[in-house]
């Protein structure tokens, strides 16, 4: 009799694997319940501004430099109810950029007043940004295998950047005596390192318990404050500047991905 009863088992278990060894319940398709997720997300355009320093004569000022980056996000996560998820994101995006610039003055030969001039720099501009982003999700519907489950999101993090402008001239022959001082690399750095604040909604559809593809997007604020200073010494002046900035940005963030659950 317990053989007929092990006989009819392994018939069962053949014919129908998947009702016995399937991680879903039987209502509604519906996966048993990960709390761990790792998620990779791919974004594959966003537009979003750089701060540098440009020149005006011998005064600096603040550049907004719009980029368009492409960007790719990892992503850990903790489901603390069924239908919502806490998610640490780190991101990593930035630019370097060098310029020469020359300036030529040549009198023609016969002009015997007239002083030849040559003058110019080289700039060297760099920003490097890190994003670490706290996230809560919350799933409007309960995640099943071949469903779509939406949700929204809130999070709340911060950019730490490293940043500098740097410029070597090759002054005019009056100008060989001054000394320059600012504080370009702190300001910089510190300008290109704002909190951030999102908002944003999604749906994730899920192959099976494990894996599901996901789509995103997200609104993100950035506020940034910051004093750009600089200085100039020659044998019979001083002259310095101060320029305070302050300034909020908004950008949109579309991105899709894959979230592995365990």
């Amino acid at each position: 009799m317990k053989a007929k009863k092990l006989w009819v088992m392994l018939v069962v278990a053949l014919a129908f694997p998947h009702s016995l060894f399937s991680q879903t319940s039987p209502k509604n398709n519906e996966i048993t319940f990960h709390r761990y997720v790792f998620g990779i997300n791919f974004i594959p355009y966003y537009s979003d501004d750089m701060y540098q320093i440009d020149w005006n004569y011998r005064t600096q000022y603040l550049r907004s430099s719009p980029r368009h980056f492409i960007e790719l996000q990892g992503s850990v996560g903790y489901f603390i109810l069924r239908r919502l998820s806490a998610s640490f994101t780190v991101g990593y995006d930035g630019f370097d950029q060098d310029q020469t610039f020359d300036w030529y003055k040549n009198y023609l030969p016969y002009v015997s007043s007239g002083q030849n001039e040559h003058w110019g720099y080289d700039n060297t501009s760099y920003v490097k940004r890190l994003l670490l982003r706290v996230d809560v999700r919350y799933f409007l519907r309960n995640r099943s295998i071949r469903r779509v489950a939406p949700f929204v999101q809130v999070g709340l993090g911060k950019y730490i950047a490293s940043a500098n402008h740097d410029r070597e001239e090759r002054p005019l022959s009056d100008q060989e005596n001054v000394k320059r001082e600012n504080n370009n690399k702190d300001f910089l750095s510190d300008f290109n390192s704002p909190y951030v604040y999102d908002v944003g909604f999604g749906a994730e559809y899920y192959f099976n318990s494990s894996l599901a593809l996901n789509a995103s997007v997200v609104l993100i604020t950035t506020y940034r404050k910051g004093t750009l200073k600089y200085r100039e010494a020659a044998d019979d002046y001083t002259a310095w500047s101060k320029n305070v900035y302050e300034r909020t940005d908004w950008q949109t963030q579309i991105g899709v991905g894959l979230s592995f659950f365990f």
